[in-house]
């Protein structure tokens, strides 16, 4: 059941994993080209990561849903409220570490506009 799930999963996102990381390199080669310094590096940035996004997506990702994903999975409210749950509290752990960092370290973490992010 998981082969066949993970066959269909890369048979339907497959093709737009692999266009948009083909886009997205075709876009960041023009900015490898460029004189100023910080920018080719930062298209160089971007064409590795997106290269190595989609192999390890279409490579290790998909033979680790094969291996490892739920056989049977059905998405219901509860799953989704599970789901949803989980992902606050990743969230809510990760803002309470910045702020004891930011608290008890002293240190700044700036926020958007450039003033510390925890005032």
């Amino acid at each position: 059941m998981r082969r066949w799930r993970t066959r269909v999963a890369v048979t339907h996102i497959g093709t737009s994993i692999v266009s948009s990381a083909v886009t997205t390199i075709a876009a960041a080669v023009p900015l490898t080209q460029a004189i100023l310094l910080p920018f080719s590096r930062f298209g160089q940035i971007v064409a590795i990561n997106a290269a190595v996004s989609v192999t390890y997506s279409l490579s290790a990702g998909v033979a680790l849903l094969a291996v490892a994903a739920p056989p049977n999975f059905v998405a219901r409210w509860r799953s989704c409220a599970v789901a949803g749950v989980v992902a606050l509290g990743i969230f809510g752990v990760a803002t309470a570490i910045l702020l004891a960092v930011a608290q008890i370290g002293r240190v700044h973490i700036p926020g958007p506009s450039g003033t510390d992010l925890f005032a």
